[in-house]
């Protein structure tokens, strides 16, 4: 049997399968290991639940959209950018966040910027008919944001999402503040504060943690043979002198 330390270190993600059923008695095992992952307290706050039929099981994977609440979503978003031109980024992704809080932030952020390409659209339309645009303004925006979107685009379909939504979060709380009338120095002094504060937070708490997991993992990688390990020594019970 293989060590465990190598089966660690060599395994891989799996995304294709064999169309084979696992029998009973292998998830059992399957199941009976899951149950000694180490959890807070040992609460062990999971639940197993084996779904043997496939378009059972292809249902369970696709993310089950909820129309009404999204439509609603739509509809408040279209307002809101109608009348104010604030929406199509920071407030549908709150709003989605709602109705789908279980969604990841590289499918947010797609999701976000997919329906904002005809939202925007029709906001532009409705200010050209009705609005005074800015067309000069308009053009060195679009030189500056069209390559900084698909940019930004590529590493948030990559980065994991303890990076991407504390970006969403700050984003969204710089654009509250400035919009509830706090001046352009006041604003910067706290993003400021609120980045060191960060900044401290990591250094203080996160940094260690992953330090200590890594040197934990390092750790356990030592050779068996490297420790020492107590040595039974048999005693004689019955003794004779020669």
């Amino acid at each position: 049997m293989p060590d465990f330390f190598d089966v660690v270190h060599t395994q891989r993600a799996a995304r294709t399968f064999l169309p084979e059923d696992i029998d009973d008695e292998t998830v059992a095992r399957i199941l009976t290991a899951a149950t000694h992952a180490p959890s807070a307290e040992n609460n062990q706050p999971y639940v197993f639940v084996v779904v043997r039929d496939p378009e059972l099981r292809a249902t369970i994977g696709e993310l089950t959209v909820r129309p009404l609440p999204t439509i609603a979503i739509g509809a408040t978003g279209g307002l809101m950018v109608g009348l104010t031109s604030v929406g199509a980024g920071s407030l549908m992704i709150v709003l989605l966040l709602f109705v789908y809080p279980l969604i990841g932030a590289n499918q947010l952020v797609g999701t976000d910027l997919t329906q904002a390409v005809p939202l925007t659209a029709a906001a532009a339309l409705g200010a050209v008919l009705f609005g005074h645009p800015q067309f000069g303004v308009t053009a060195s925006i679009i030189i500056g944001s069209v390559p900084a979107v698909l940019i930004g685009s590529y590493f948030s379909s990559r980065a994991p999402d303890r990076y991407i939504r504390p970006i969403i979060t700050f984003v969204i709380f710089a654009s509250g503040l400035k919009y509830v009338g706090v001046g352009t120095t006041t604003l910067g002094w706290i993003l400021a504060a609120v980045l060191a504060g960060g900044g401290a937070y990591w250094l203080a708490y996160a940094r260690p943690r992953r330090a200590a997991a890594a040197l934990a993992g390092r750790a356990a990688q030592a050779p068996a043979a490297a420790r020492e390990e107590p040595v039974a020594v048999p005693v004689p019970t019955d003794r004779r002198d020669g």
